[in-house]
């Protein structure tokens, strides 16, 4: 399940789902106005607003539209890959995804894509009184056609703008935080502390000495576990199975992902507990948090780098950070311990904590930060109004993050000296 889950977002958020949805649409929306013509439906109604030329008229038309628009689709690909290449270079390579996600993109170019095959499709219909066959001219399909050309006249010019606004670091860092944020309201819905967990030492133990470990078969990141399937799994087989390793951490073969009580298991179960996990070449953004703040931390690290010394986009990035931290330090982390339908523990998850998250985004800036006080000042500003405004107990992370941000000052005074 959580393979088919992820497969659908990848595809559905992929740059050519939505051009080829609307590209299906646009041929059946061909079928549909020749089916129209061909019946003669028109034929008596007020006919003044279709069009009113003859076959040859028809057919300039319709090649023209066809022949611009996909000259035209040629040059917004070409643009997109321009800027594509500018914002892995100049930002982050992880970024690109957000490009390739992005819906105004698709749209833009799955109209294009559309109105090109509906010209084609319409075009190929057109007869003349010359030819053998019986004269027609598709007078709704030809007007269809017209007016799909001036939607893709104002798709082009919205383009323009969108792809220029696109590449503005701004946009990036917003689009950025606008992903994290999302991947908190998906993994974190709750508010409040997190659950207390009861401490199990003698179940540990034996899952230590007596389970079987369920291995991984190929190397790549684990993008995501079924909870819930694995549960349906255990309270079937009276099993408790216990995570061993993180979602975005990356396995090698024959690394233990699972261990699993009794050891009576047979191969089937296990390799249906395998099958609850998915394993792929990247990190994903829609289950892993620390993927998505580590797009945001990379913006300022490669901007502080002496390439770019770009201190100004460094410290829109730490505001960015600081926005998700302060929303996750709200939300209420997942159990890791999981009951059956029968009360009995069934799953021990594994999961990055609190302090995991602070640690990743800010340990980076601070280091790559040393030298530029300004962007310090701002990672210091930002650590003190998160201490000021998040719950007590998510407090002592920052604090640790703010005294290493002092003792890198410190050194630097000392060196200095």
């Amino acid at each position: 399940m959580s393979g088919i889950r992820l497969f659908w977002t990848r595809v559905h958020t992929s740059l050519w789902f939505l051009p080829t949805v609307l590209t299906a649409a646009a041929i059946g929306l061909a079928l549909l106005t020749l089916a129209i013509d061909r019946s003669g439906a028109l034929s008596g109604a007020d006919t003044r607003v279709l069009f009113g030329a003859g076959a040859e008229g028809a057919r300039g038309v319709l090649s023209t539209i066809a022949g611009s628009i996909i000259t035209v689709t040629g040059v917004v690909f070409s643009i997109t890959i321009v800027v594509l290449q500018l914002a892995s270079s100049q930002y982050s390579p992880r970024v690109l995804q957000s490009f390739t996600e992005d819906r105004a993109n698709q749209v833009v170019l799955g109209v294009f894509i559309g109105t090109f095959t509906y010209s084609l499709l319409v075009l190929r219909t057109v007869r003349s009184t010359f030819e053998d066959s019986e004269r027609f001219v598709p007078a709704l399909s030809v007007t269809v056609a017209l007016l799909l050309g001036l939607i893709s006249i104002g798709c082009l010019i919205f383009f323009v703008n969108h792809i220029a606004r696109s590449i503005e670091a701004e946009s990036i860092i917003e689009r950025a935080a606008g992903n994290a944020r999302r991947v908190v309201d998906h993994l974190f819905p709750e508010t409040g502390g997190s659950p207390a967990e009861v401490a199990r030492p003698d179940i540990d133990a034996r899952l230590d000495t007596a389970s079987l470990p369920v291995r991984v078969e190929t190397a790549g990141y684990l993008q995501d576990v079924d909870v819930a399937g694995v549960l349906r799994l255990a309270d079937r087989h009276g099993l408790l199975v216990r995570m061993e390793r993180r979602i975005g951490e990356f396995l090698l073969p024959a690394d233990v992902l699972f261990s699993v009580m009794p050891r009576t298991v047979g191969e089937k179960v296990l390799g249906e507990v395998r099958g609850c996990a998915t394993l792929g070449p990247a990190r994903t953004r829609h289950h892993d948090l620390e993927r998505s703040l580590v797009e945001l931390t990379d913006i300022g690290i490669r901007a502080l780098s002496p390439g770019m010394n770009d201190p100004t986009t460094a410290m829109a990035s730490i505001d960015r950070v600081t926005e998700v931290l302060a929303l996750l330090a709200t939300r209420s982390f997942p159990a890791l311990q999981r009951t059956g339908a029968d009360g009995e523990l069934r799953f021990i998850g594994r999961r990055r904590e609190f302090a995991d998250f602070v640690e990743g985004a800010y340990a980076p800036l601070i280091h790559h930060a040393r030298r530029d006080p300004h962007v310090s000042a701002r990672i210091r500003e930002s650590l003190q109004t998160l201490l000021l405004r998040v719950p007590a107990s998510r407090r002592d992370p920052f604090a640790a993050q703010l005294a290493l941000l002092e003792r890198g000052r410190d050194g630097m005074r000392t060196g200095g000296a």
